[in-house]
């Protein structure tokens, strides 16, 4: 049995590093310095109504799927589930608490600042600053 390149290389990661993150198969030489942000997860659109708040601290600047990851293993109560549509697209926030958006609905998971300004990048490709605060809200408004 031979092995492939990629082989070689997780095995080689999991032997110096024991576990390999899906999103992170790499050391932190491409992160910035350590950041501290807030993710709300919200929904006042329909049941199940919610308002999760997380503050990640101390973490590596880089994407915010990192930081969706880290508020979630935080707080039990943040559940999320993503598809990856490949490396031009990345990941894709299918559904936060079980709650999915509706094509036939027009509904989603809008991702904001504060101020609710759409930043145009998703999770696999926007990176937040020190002290920001991400907003994920259901809604059945357009993107802009």
């Amino acid at each position: 049995m031979t092995m492939g390149l990629q082989g070689i290389l997780l095995l080689t990661l999991l032997s110096v590093y024991g576990t390999v993150s899906l999103i992170a198969p790499y050391t932190c030489g491409l992160c910035g310095a350590k950041i501290d942000i807030t993710i709300i997860a919200q929904n006042f659109f329909k049941p199940p109504f919610f308002n999760v708040s997380v503050t990640v601290e101390g973490e590596p600047q880089r994407e915010l799927i990192y930081f969706l990851q880290k508020a979630a293993d935080i707080k039990k109560q943040l559940r999320y589930t993503i598809t990856y549509y490949g490396r031009e697209l990345g990941y894709f926030v299918n559904s936060i608490n079980n709650l999915e958006g509706n094509y036939a609905e027009n509904t989603s998971w809008r991702i904001t600042d504060a101020a609710f300004n759409s930043h145009g990048l998703g999770i696999s490709y926007y990176i937040p600053n020190h002290l920001d605060t991400i907003i994920f809200s259901f809604s059945n408004q357009t993107h802009t």
